[in-house]
């Protein structure tokens, strides 16, 4: 049952990552699978050895979500959008229990509230106000400036999603690199275009575990609340309309249900 959960896990991570507004960090705290990834990811030798098969099909899973599902959810994001963001929302509200587990929210610390209240509004805040203008940036044509540009948008992305609550994708788009990345370097297999996001990609994850993993050493519950703002913060963005409310309610409750069943096991 845990080597399935870390299978859907990475499947689920892999996909978040490809839709703009949803979390793969996110996901990675849905499945508890979170803590693990950060330790491994941060070169911590003593775990990777610990969690080595379990890594290795969480990598799997990520990967299968990546490239098994980016045609597939563009299908379902272009079609039904809508009912395909409901069960994004049911995944993460599933969630909510395991996640104010981790913060021992039940201990009412005023710093560890305010931390929660604060960065739910701020994230709420990015989210309204943000600026999606910018326009798509062409690296059909690598130069030293666009080689720059699209390692330091691969890492940038990828320690964001590290960070649960946070889509790195949705920070592509708004600095101009999604359609590059995803659509036509990671689509289309485009050498050496994805040799340099790759590189990036390793940075960022990298970077990104070795900071989490010092912070959920020293402040486990204050971050966890902190992980908790974020993602209510961040749900406004696949906060779908309710265009057929009868099917949405129940994939809302199964997602929900099917979530919060995979946590208490």
């Amino acid at each position: 049952m845990k080597l399935i959960k870390t299978f859907l896990a990475g499947i689920f991570i892999g996909v978040a990552n490809v839709i703009p507004g949803v979390s793969g960090g996110t996901m990675a705290v849905v499945f508890g699978v979170y803590e693990m990834m950060v330790e491994v990811l941060s070169l911590n030798f003593k775990n990777i050895k610990k969690y080595i098969f379990p890594l290795f099909i969480l990598f799997v899973g990520i990967v299968v979500g990546i490239l098994g599902f980016a045609q597939v959810m563009g299908f379902l994001l272009e079609n039904y959008r809508d009912l395909t963001y409901t069960v994004f929302l049911g995944i993460i509200v599933g969630s909510f229990p395991l996640i104010a587990k981790l913060s021992h929210i039940r201990e009412k610390n005023i710093i560890n509230l305010l931390g929660l209240v604060i960065t739910t509004i701020l994230v709420t805040l990015m989210i309204i106000y943000q600026d999606r203008s910018l326009g798509d940036i062409d690296v059909t044509i690598l130069t030293p400036a666009k080689i720059i540009g699209l390692l330091f948008a691969s890492s940038l992305s990828t320690i964001t999603m590290i960070i649960p609550g946070v889509s790195g994708s949705m920070l592509l788009v708004m600095i101009g690199y999604y359609s590059a990345i995803f659509s036509f370097i990671i689509r289309g297999l485009v050498f050496p275009h994805i040799i340099i996001v790759l590189i990036g990609m390793v940075v960022g994850l990298i970077l990104g575990s070795k900071l989490m993993a010092m912070f959920l050493k020293k402040h486990s519950k204050f971050i966890y609340h902190v992980i908790l703002g974020l993602i209510l913060g961040s749900s406004w963005s696949i906060i779908p309309s309710f265009s057929q409310p009868f099917i949405q309610l129940i994939a809302f409750v199964v997602s929900a249900g099917f979530i919060y069943f995979l946590n208490k096991k």
